[in-house]
């Protein structure tokens, strides 16, 4: 499958409550999510998405509707 990836860039709404927000986005056309799920854990890794940072959150959205 062929991913672009776009970012990462300020999110729309920069900071929420004395958080700043990034956004990186992977675009595919490919819709079967466990491609996704390989992709990531390939490039970038399950461990920092399970790490734990004081005051950093990693949330992902799979095929968002919103990008606020």
């Amino acid at each position: 499958s062929h991913y672009d990836i776009l970012g990462p860039s300020l999110a729309p709404i920069e900071k929420i409550r004395k958080m700043w927000r990034y956004h990186l986005i992977i675009k595919t056309k490919n819709k079967k999510t466990d491609n996704i799920h390989k992709f990531i854990n390939k490039n970038i890794g399950i461990s920092i998405i399970e790490k734990k940072w004081h005051g950093v959150k990693i949330s992902i959205d799979i095929d968002p509707v919103s990008m606020m």
